[in-house]
């Protein structure tokens, strides 16, 4: 009976200190879907972000005023996690109701809108770490042959193809990108996805392009699809720690320290079991 209590005290310990150890965080896509406006005269767009990895959230919803750039978080994910998936559902409709006039997906080809993208930094790849490396993109939009912006964003690998949907803005005035990019880096990479505006663009053919919802785009009519130039004088930098990182070296040394606890434990308890036999 004593040698059962001993043996059962052992293992509760050492699973109080060792449960949980083996969690982590699980990379995924991440895409933009429902574009909607309260009426083609608002500069105020709403668009969700559907997370795929991470903790694992529903899609969330922002807010975004295309004349300032500032955007707001009308569902957040803290928010959906406390709520049923009924309750959910129905915030979900609510705040898209408000906003009823969907967005239309244009040709950007028939547009006359091109792009070109130059990798101008890149980083090492971390195997150990799961980090496939990190490169900052430039990238400059034209219409007519004519520069219309400069954006800036950051991906995986330098070559990567980059594929870019265009959206109609409420104002008819100036353009919606959704850029997708492999822009999680780890674990080989997952496509991420991006919202820009253009400024003075003329609309030339306004026929509407089916969306693609929750998937990786892939190059075709209506998009542009191209590889970034990558600049001789590109050297690949050390790739800096994240705050993800971070936190996973910080869990990792926390998990060592209890696995070892947790066998000092069993070690000690069953010295303890063979003096008292004796």
């Amino acid at each position: 009976m004593k040698k059962i209590t001993i043996l059962s005290v052992a293992l509760l310990l050492s699973f109080v200190f060792v449960t949980n150890t083996t969690h982590a965080t699980v990379g995924g896509p991440t895409y933009i879907s429902n574009i909607q406006t309260t009426s083609f005269n608002s500069p105020e767009i709403i668009y969700e972000v559907a997370n795929q990895g991470g903790r694992g959230c529903p899609p969330v919803i922002y807010s975004q005023n295309i004349l300032t750039g500032q955007t707001k978080t009308l569902l957040s994910c803290d928010q959906a996690e406390k709520l049923s998936e009924i309750d959910y559902q129905t915030e979900r409709e609510v705040i898209l109701a408000k906003y009823p006039v969907i967005l239309d997906r244009i040709d950007l080809n028939k547009n006359k809108v091109t792009a070109a993208t130059v990798a101008i930094n890149e980083q090492e790849m971390d195997e150990a770490k799961g980090f496939f490396g990190k490169t900052d993109f430039t990238i400059d939009i034209f219409q007519n042959a004519i520069k219309k912006s400069t954006l800036s964003y950051s991906g995986c690998s330098p070559i990567q193809p980059h594929i870019i949907e265009g959206y109609k803005a409420p104002n008819n005035k100036s353009l919606m990108l959704v850029v997708s990019t492999k822009g999680d880096c780890f674990e080989g990479g997952y496509t991420l996805q991006r919202i820009f505006f253009v400024p003075d663009i003329t609309i030339y053919d306004a026929a509407s392009l089916p969306s693609v919802i929750n998937k990786d785009p892939l190059p075709g009519p209506g998009n542009i699809s191209f590889i970034a130039k990558v600049p001789a004088t590109t050297a690949p930098s050390a790739a800096p720690k994240t705050s993800t990182e971070t936190e996973k070296d910080e869990a990792g040394t926390l998990i060592n320290y209890r696995i070892i606890i947790g066998i000092l434990i069993v070690l000690v308890l069953g010295l303890a079991y063979k003096k008292a036999k004796r």
